[in-house]
């Protein structure tokens, strides 16, 4: 239980602070003249993206360490196989692939959540940055700065995951 507290208190504060960093790093970019399409809805974007695709890799990471057992399934063409009178759905592969609750493995949901949110959403906002046509250092360097608390923050929180995630 106490786990879980500090899991979703943990999640709330990266939540909150990378959307924080990210939504004041684009109005301030905008009011320097730095003409972009990105708002706040680009950051929630890239957490979904970055979720789906985390997903997909731990699924096929899954299917990748318990081969033996998914060669038994056999492939098929249809999403379904009649059995009497009732149908089951996604017995063969490659439609079983989206049999999520059968197994992923979370310890690499963790860690390509993490480096599909920094791809999606860290690399352009510092292109971003690094465009900024401003006479002055010390604005490029407090935007750096904000940016690089939000990538050390993103590395721990997906790295202490991951690791939970891999205890017995």
């Amino acid at each position: 239980m106490a786990e879980t507290a500090i899991f979703i208190i943990a999640s709330l504060v990266v939540l909150y602070m990378g959307w924080y960093i990210h939504v004041t790093t684009f109005s301030k970019l905008r009011s320097l003249g730095n003409e972009h399409d990105y708002s706040y809805l680009d950051y929630f974007d890239s957490i979904l993206k970055s979720g789906i695709g985390a997903v997909i890799f731990a699924r096929i990471g899954w299917i990748a360490m318990n081969l033996e057992t998914v060669m038994t399934y056999g492939f098929g063409v249809l999403p379904y196989e009649r059995i009497g009178r009732d149908f089951e759905w996604f017995p063969t592969y490659p439609w079983r692939f989206f049999m999520f609750s059968e197994g992923i493995l979370s310890h690499v949901f963790w860690v390509s959540f993490g480096i599909l949110l920094f791809i999606l959403l860290v690399i352009p906002t510092v292109k971003l940055i690094t465009a900024l046509k401003v006479g002055k250092a010390r604005i490029k360097g407090m935007l750096y700065g904000k940016e690089a608390v939000f990538i050390v923050s993103l590395a721990v929180y997906c790295a202490a995951l991951a690791a939970w995630s891999m205890r017995p």
